[in-house]
């Protein structure tokens, strides 16, 4: 019985956590970093609202890494 509701508290607190962090830390403040990616990491949707503070990289992998499968497949065989 203890046990049961251990975990119904522990489910309902991190429900709580979402809801606060969402309203009160987005929402409220802006503020987007780790600690409100790591509460909200299966919804990137609601890290930002705005989104505007992400940054992407273009990276050339080829240029970056220039082998080829005939290199790799040769340095297999031998």
């Amino acid at each position: 019985m203890l046990l049961c509701i251990m975990v119904l508290v522990v489910f309902m607190a991190s429900i709580f956590l979402r809801i606060g962090t969402r309203h009160i830390l987005i929402k409220g403040m802006g503020m987007d970093n780790a600690f409100t990616q790591r509460v909200l990491f299966d919804s990137p949707a609601l890290w930002n609202e705005t989104n505007g503070n992400k940054k992407i990289v273009a990276v050339n992998w080829a240029e970056r890494y220039p082998f080829d499968e005939q290199q790799y497949s040769d340095k297999l065989t031998n």
